[in-house]
């Protein structure tokens, strides 16, 4: 309230010294009008039934708990570096679910850090010994940095559950 002058060049300062910016999610468009998944922001997604809302979700969440990933681009996993060059840390995230089973996640997960197709993962039918390859070592990232990942189902999605288990994790 009142005026807007008022602690301006204190907030210049302060955004100077400590931007108020997340680590980057998936998609550069959506990451750059979120300015990353910045801590105490809440980000909702709203889409028509099927548009992969839950897929793009947990690219995002993986995206945030791993810093490895395979690039199309480079042919090889890369380790994601931060504004100072260095191997970005992991964040920890908390995957609530309400419709989707561990394994559905699981395959999902490994796609996006993987890089085959979801598809060659359900089927077991590789195209490459290299795609196989792949899917293990994305299996070893999530093994490598599994404290940073957390799952939970909940089958009765009311407000007061949500809530509870949201305080269940928040000091983990």
């Amino acid at each position: 309230q009142g005026n807007p002058a008022e602690g301006v060049m204190t907030l210049i300062e302060e955004l100077r010294t400590s931007p108020s910016i997340g680590p980057s999610m998936e998609g550069k468009i959506f990451s750059s009008v979120c300015r990353g998944a910045r801590e105490g922001c809440f980000f909702l997604k709203s889409a028509s039934t099927s548009a992969g809302k839950s897929r793009t979700s947990i690219f995002d969440a993986c995206h945030l708990a791993y810093p490895k990933r395979w690039s199309h681009k480079k042919n090889s996993f890369i380790e994601e570096l931060d504004s100072e060059g260095n191997v970005r840390m992991p964040r920890k995230v908390l995957f609530i679910v309400t419709e989707m089973d561990k394994e559905e996640l699981q395959t999902i997960m490994l796609a996006y850090l993987s890089g085959v197709d979801e598809d060659h993962i359900l089927t077991g039918h590789y195209e490459t010994p290299m795609e196989l390859a792949r899917v293990k070592a994305a299996a070893r990232i999530m093994e490598e940095y599994s404290g940073y990942f957390i799952i939970e189902e909940i089958s009765d999605p009311n407000l007061q559950n949500v809530q509870s288990t949201i305080r269940k994790y928040a000091t983990v």
